[in-house]
């Protein structure tokens, strides 16, 4: 009688188990698109938010970040809601998101988790870990990630790897030139002066608001132009540079 009752109740486990895995595979394909009726995704978002297990909640969770409701109200509300479910699960969440955060093109709602979570230092580290130093110039999506990290640093005090932000200064792309410019100017970044004054001498059209930061940064540190012998036949209206290379902006 034991050992039917036994038998009875590892069929009932398989059972509950297999119904469990089938409603979280359902859900988990239902908080990640956005052509599905509004209440069907709350009714994912909620499950997951109920469920205990950080590796499974948290995961999918962070996936109803990837896109953005055509509704804005819908929008915010359920990214609100998956966002308090992934703090609820405290320190368990932090290694998770910082996995998903090298996966997802998407980094925005995800930092705010690890924000909340961590702290501004744990954040600026995990957006260092996510640029991605190779050859990405073919990779569209690769370089729009690297743009969306390094616009993402000047939201913090604290100091990222200059080093690895000071690898973009001479980008392909224009955008992330300008980013990793003003980033390495406004949190210091004296070291890199040999890659930021080739920028004085610039007058390519399409480096213009380059030139105007790099140009201010000098100004605002009282950093010296190097090559002295190029400063003699150079004028930049609205700025002076002196024989010694410092830079001033000048009235009128």
């Amino acid at each position: 009688m034991i050992q039917l009752f036994e038998r009875w109740l590892e069929r009932w486990r398989r059972h509950r188990e297999k119904g469990y895995e089938k409603r979280v595979n359902a859900y988990a394909k239902v908080i990640r698109k956005d052509n599905v009726h509004k209440q069907e995704r709350k009714a994912a978002i909620d499950f997951f938010c109920m469920l205990e297990d950080s590796s499974i909640a948290v995961l999918h969770l962070l996936k109803r970040f990837d896109f953005s409701d055509e509704n804005s109200i819908v929008d915010s509300k359920e990214k609100e809601a998956a966002l308090a479910g992934i703090i609820s699960h405290g320190q368990d969440a932090i290694p998770i998101i910082k996995d998903y955060l090298h996966k997802t093109e998407r980094i925005a709602w995800p930092l705010k988790a690890l924000l909340k979570l961590a702290g501004e230092e744990e954040v600026v580290s995990a957006l260092d870990a996510c640029l991605d130093l190779g050859k990405v110039d073919f990779d569209q999506s690769k370089v729009e990630k690297n743009f969306d990290v390094l616009c993402h640093f000047l939201d913090y005090e604290h100091i990222p790897n200059l080093a690895n932000i000071a690898h973009f200064i001479d980008d392909r792309d224009e955008r992330i030139r300008y980013a990793a410019v003003e980033i390495v100017t406004e949190k210091g970044g004296k070291e890199y002066l040999s890659k930021l004054e080739p920028y004085i001498f610039d007058e390519l059209a399409e480096n213009t608001r380059i030139r105007n930061v790099v140009l201010e940064a000098y100004v605002r540190h009282k950093w010296l132009i190097k090559d002295l012998d190029r400063i003699s036949s150079l004028k930049i209206p609205g700025y002076s540079l002196s024989s010694k290379g410092l830079v001033t902006k000048v009235s009128g």
